[in-house]
């Protein structure tokens, strides 16, 4: 496992969560 394995599965959470905050946002909006 080197730095580019952590860095994508870092990718992939941050965008999942980014999705995530906007879909709860529109939704409390």
């Amino acid at each position: 496992m080197g730095g580019w394995a952590v860095i994508g599965i870092l990718t992939i959470l941050y965008d999942l969560l980014a999705s995530l905050l906007i879909h709860i946002r529109c939704e409390l909006l």
